[in-house]
C-alpha cells in the first residue's frame, strides 16, 4: 500500500481562486474589497516568512491589507492602540495577531482587544463561545457545515483540516474512530468539538501530546483517522499507524539534516514510513499549511460580506 497524498496546496489554490472571483463580484456590487491587517512583533524568522506569505496572497486576491511590524521591546499599550485603530477602520475586516509573541506580552489580553467581528483567526472568547453554542446537531450536508464554519469564524487550521477531509469524502461516510494528538485551543479542542457532531458519525479520542508515549501510541494504532498536532518532529512512526488509516499531519518542525547540514521542514509524522501504511496522508510542507492560509482569507471574505450586507 502506498498512501494517496492529501494535496492541501492544490485545494487551497482552488479555494483562493474562488475567493478572488467573489472579491471581484463584491467590488462591482459594493465598490469595496475585504481588508486584512496583520500585527507582527519581533524578528522570529518563521513568523516573518508566514506574514509575508499571507500578505502576498492577500495582494493576489486584491484585498486591501496593512502590515504592522513592532520591535520585540514594544509596549502593550502601543499594540492595543494599533488594534483599536484597526477596530475603527472601515477598510479592515480582519485583524491577525501573529504568534508567537515575546514573553512580556499576554496574547489573551491582546486578542480580547480585537473586535470579535474582525477576529478572523477565531481566537476571541466571544467567537470561541459561538463555536460551542451554535446548533451543530441539525447539520445534514457538507454545504450546511461550510456555511456554519464561516458564520462562527472557526479557527483556520482545524477549518482547513475539515475542508481537506470533506473534499475527499473521508469523513461522515460510516462510523469511524478518530484520534487527535494535541489538545491545544488553536487546533485540537475546536477540531475535536466539530468532529464529535452527529454529521461525522465518529467516536473520538483527544490526547494531550504530553501523555506517556506508550499510551499515545496505543491510541494511534486504533485510529481510522489520525490527526497529529503535537509539535514534535517524527513523533509518530509507521508502526504506530493502523493499516489503511487516514493521517493528517499538522506539525511544522525544523530539524537539521545530519548528512547535508541543511535545515529541513518536517511534520510530527515520519512521512517516509507512514505513507507505506496509511491510505491517505497530508505531507509537510504542502498539506495543512496552505489550507490554513486559505481559511484565513476565506474568513476575511466572510467578515467583509457580513459587513456589506449589514450596511446595505
Amino acid at each position: 500500500m502506498l498512501a494517496e497524498i492529501l494535496d492541501g496546496k492544490s485545494l487551497s489554490e482552488k479555494i483562493l481562486a474562488e475567493i478572488k472571483l467573489k472579491v471581484e463580484e463584491g467590488r462591482r456590487k459594493y465598490h469595496s474589497v475585504p481588508g486584512l491587517a496583520t500585527i507582527l512583533v519581533g524578528d522570529d524568522s518563521a513568523s516573518k516568512i508566514y506574514v509575508a506569505r499571507k500578505t502576498k496572497i492577500a495582494t493576489s486576491l486584491n484585498f486591501h491589507h496593512q502590515d504592522v511590524h513592532f520591535p520585540e521591546t514594544v509596549k502593550l499599550r502601543e499594540i492595543l492602540e494599533t488594534i483599536n485603530g484597526f477596530n475603527c477602520d472601515e477598510k479592515i475586516d480582519g485583524i491577525l495577531i501573529q504568534k508567537p509573541l515575546p514573553k512580556h506580552l499576554d496574547f489573551d489580553e491582546i486578542i480580547k482587544a480585537v473586535d470579535w467581528e474582525k477576529d478572523v483567526d477565531g481566537f476571541h472568547p466571544y467567537n470561541v463561545g459561538l463555536i460551542f453554542t451554535k446548533n451543530w446537531s441539525t447539520l445534514e450536508s457538507k454545504e450546511a457545515l461550510n456555511a456554519l464554519l464561516d458564520e462562527v469564524y472557526f479557527p483556520c487550521t482545524p477549518k482547513g483540516i475539515l475542508k481537506l477531509l470533506l473534499e475527499k469524502s473521508l469523513i461522515a461516510k460510516e462510523p469511524q474512530q478518530i484520534v487527535i494528538i494535541g489538545a491545544s485551543n488553536v487546533v485540537g479542542k475546536p477540531l475535536a468539538f466539530a468532529l464529535l457532531q452527529p454529521i461525522f458519525k465518529a467516536s473520538l479520542t483527544l490526547c494531550n501530546s504530553r501523555y506517556p508515549l506508550k499510551d499515545l501510541k496505543e491510541r494511534t494504532r486504533e485510529a481510522d483517522i489520525l490527526i497529529v498536532a503535537a509539535g514534535k518532529a517524527n513523533l509518530i512512526r509507521g508502526e504506530d499507524i493502523k493499516r489503511g488509516a487516514v493521517v493528517i499531519d499538522v506539525g511544522i518542525n525544523r530539524i537539521k539534516d545530519e548528512a547535508s547540514g541543511k535545515m529541513l521542514l518536517v511534520g510530527d509524522v515520519n512521512f517516509g514510513e507512514a505513507k507505506e501504511v496509511a491510505s491517505y496522508i497530508s505531507p509537510v510542507p504542502g498539506g495543512i499549511g496552505p489550507m490554513t492560509i486559505a481559511m484565513l482569507m476565506e474568513n476575511t471574505w466572510a467578515g467583509f460580506k457580513r459587513r456589506m450586507e449589514i450596511l446595505s
